[in-house]
């Protein structure tokens, strides 16, 4: 019976020692409404599970930049179950402020004239947990873009 635990053990630790990080697929309904009292930023962050076993997100903390500058940062701290080898949506919403919107005018209005996309930057770290005893904190930074067009609401 020892011999069984022994190697199911083994067997759990190797699993957990080759845990890949999570790979971005993108993002969907980037939005911000109330721009101009208190702005809310709202979008759904898409990622993909690649490891052969499922597990559970522990923590995440996310910073949105715009053009290289901070348009704000969220915390996550419910437990979020993710499978194996799947893709999944993590929705993402934070109040931000009406100065740090300011901060992103001018690449927004190369946008809206149509020249380019935004720079969106997504960094953070996020800790996924295994079983009961192991956990991995991975950090990570994701880069895309954004049209000014598809984002503003009232």
């Amino acid at each position: 019976m020892r011999l069984l635990a022994g190697i199911a053990f083994c067997l759990m630790c190797a699993s957990c020692a080759s845990t890949q990080e999570l790979q971005y697929k993108g993002f969907d309904d980037f939005t911000v409404t109330n721009i101009l009292k208190e702005p809310k930023v709202q979008m759904d962050l898409n990622l993909y599970n690649p490891n052969p076993i499922g597990g559970t997100i522990r923590n995440m903390e996310i910073n949105i930049a715009v053009d290289q500058k901070t348009l704000g940062s969220v915390s996550l701290d419910d437990k979020v179950r993710i499978k194996k080898q799947a893709e999944f949506t993590m929705p993402i919403s934070f109040t931000t402020s009406v100065s740090e919107m300011g901060g992103i005018l001018s690449a927004g209005l190369k946008s809206f004239v149509g020249q380019d996309e935004m720079p969106l930057g997504i960094s953070g770290e996020i800790t996924i947990q295994k079983f009961l005893v192991f956990r991995k904190t991975f950090s990570f930074e994701y880069k895309d873009g954004i049209d000014i067009h598809d984002i503003i609401q009232k």
